[in-house]
């Protein structure tokens, strides 16, 4: 994901000129940032076919092996990942409606359903999710 467009952010106090088009709170932006340097070799095309020469051939799973490695937890972290390279890959739409339609699948692969994500607060079991998606 070398790809970044030109645009202002404004975290606190420190802006910045070049983003991965993502939006986040905490930890830092600059955080983030450095963090996606962790994930530079993500590839929206398939792996090709290893000739393991002693073994057999190992060919790729099925179909849309594109976006192998990428995180799937539903911490801030994995989840900017996530949406960076949805927003880096995804075809420009062309219009408001396609727009729109684009920006809501990107969300929806990181919305949080009730219940997957809980912590204990005084011994009780609280669950968290994505509100207003």
């Amino acid at each position: 994901m070398d790809r970044v467009t030109e645009c202002t952010c404004l975290a606190s106090t420190i802006i910045f000129t070049k983003t991965a088009r993502v939006m986040t709170d905490a930890p830092s932006y600059d955080w983030y940032m450095t963090n996606l340097g962790n994930y530079v070799n993500l590839s929206n095309t398939e792996p090709n076919s290893v000739d393991t020469s002693k073994l057999r051939d190992i060919t790729a799973v099925g179909q849309r092996g594109g976006g192998y490695g990428l995180p799937g937890d539903y911490t801030p972290p994995s989840r900017f990942i996530k949406t960076a390279y949805l927003a880096h890959h995804s075809d420009r739409a062309s219009g408001l409606a396609t727009t729109v339609n684009e920006f809501v699948h990107i969300l929806n692969n990181i919305d949080v359903p009730l219940g997957v994500v809980a912590a204990i607060n005084n011994g009780k079991i609280v669950s968290d999710s994505t509100k207003l998606m």
